[in-house]
């Protein structure tokens, strides 16, 4: 599709026009590990505990609150080797998800 391919944890450095555009950023009162492949995050608040897939869990990681969902698309893209419609799918129900169960401070929306 003539997309560059950046390294999954690279964050772009240049303004891709993106201005405005929401940056999902995790709660900092949540733990998060990853043990083979499996993202688990506590809610010590709650008393709950997420279990995420590596999918999910690599979009968490890239929910640093610094990443635009642009470019956490492009990340999965080239990560997971996948189209673009398909894991802009996927990205939009993580991130759902993630809304839905109070795992994002916010997802940046200015």
């Amino acid at each position: 599709m003539g997309l560059e391919k950046p390294k999954p944890n690279d964050v772009p450095s240049q303004d891709n026009g993106s201005a405005g555009e929401p940056r999902p950023q995790r709660r900092s009162d949540l733990t998060s590990r990853t043990i083979d492949g499996e993202t688990v995050i506590l809610n010590c608040e709650e008393g709950r505990i997420h279990q995420l897939n590596s999918t999910a869990g690599f979009i968490w990681e890239c929910c640093d609150g610094m990443a635009t969902i642009s470019e956490i698309l492009d990340h999965l893209v080239n990560a997971y080797e996948i189209d673009s419609v398909t894991a802009r799918s996927d990205l939009e129900r993580v991130l759902s998800d993630f809304e839905n169960s109070a795992l994002l401070k916010s997802l940046g929306k200015e």
